[in-house]
């Protein structure tokens, strides 16, 4: 088992203090416009642009911090959304957006090394350089109707996106040692992988059904009660088959549902003391669940 540390972790002769230091800066740029078409109907358009830059970055909980590591990122985002209101009762929302981000992670000076007997890494992450970037288009409808002490909203929505990831581990090379005593005395074995860096592309989506009921049980006591279902369309197709894992392990690689359903009922309760909307008591539950992770699935592919 591989334990991710720094070198401070060594033998004590080994051992200097180190503080990590981190460094990142961003910046971001937004706007909006809000245009009443006729009455009862508006258009509201936003767009978001960030970039950020860092030094000394954490590359995730499995990876090995050092200093020298930098990222490079951006993203762009923009969301158009017409909202219309029919009579008193009933209204409905079409919202559109395009989102797209990209990181670039580079290695540092320091290289990747590993001591296996003592189970200790440090120096540059194996798995960089390495490039991601994910491009997501979301349509989303809406619907609102309100009598009375009640309000349903029905809506739908979909996101399909592609991914992008371009990494190879030991792209950069690697120091292995098999005690702490061969580093010491510099006996131990270099490896890396050579070539251009293998690029992973797939794509995602989701679409999903959603129905709120909203109560007014008393003045200033709302219940809220809701269901959602979703279904997350995963590349299962885009996975080759690895035969010789399959025979030393039993298991196949490629035994992915290609289509996952998720139910996800929620409520929550809202207490507006005095109806004065200076104190509030709020409690919700429910069953919510995030996306297949990215990174995983393009190991995968």
């Amino acid at each position: 088992m591989r334990r991710a540390c720094d070198v401070g972790t060594l033998a004590p002769a080994l051992r200097p203090r180190v503080t990590e230091i981190r460094k990142t800066d961003a910046a971001t740029v937004y706007g909006r416009f809000d245009w009443r078409l006729a009455k009862g109907q508006q258009l509201s358009v936003r767009g978001q642009f960030a970039t950020v830059a860092g030094d000394g970055v954490d590359v995730g909980p499995d990876g090995t911090w050092t200093p020298g590591t930098t990222l490079e990122g951006s993203d762009l985002a923009a969301t158009a959304a017409l909202t219309s209101h029919w009579g008193s009762g009933f209204a409905n929302e079409a919202r559109v957006g395009f989102e797209f981000g990209q990181r670039g992670y580079a290695a540092a000076a320091i290289p990747s090394t590993r001591i296996v007997d003592e189970a200790i890494a440090f120096g540059s992450d194996a798995r960089l350089p390495a490039r991601f970037e994910r491009s997501t288009v979301r349509a989303r409808e809406t619907f609102h109707l309100w009598s009375g002490t009640r309000q349903i909203k029905l809506g739908a929505d979909g996101d399909f996106s592609s991914w992008k990831q371009t990494f190879a581990f030991g792209s950069a090379g690697e120091f292995a040692f098999s005690r702490a005593v061969d580093l010491d005395v510099r006996s131990g074995v270099f490896t890396q992988a050579v070539g251009s860096l293998p690029i992973s592309s797939f794509s995602t989506q989701l679409l999903g059904l959603l129905l709120h009921d909203r109560w007014r049980l008393a003045p200033g006591l709302d219940l809220q009660v809701g269901l959602r279902y979703e279904w997350e369309f995963l590349p299962q197709t885009s996975i080759p088959a690895n035969a010789e894992f399959l025979a030393r392990s039993g298991l196949a690689n490629d035994s992915l549902d290609e289509t996952r359903g998720k139910f996800s009922p929620r409520m929550s309760l809202t207490w507006d003391i005095g109806s004065r909307g200076e104190w509030m008591v709020i409690a919700h539950t429910g069953i919510f669940y995030d996306l297949a992770d990215p990174g995983l699935l393009g190991e995968l592919v």
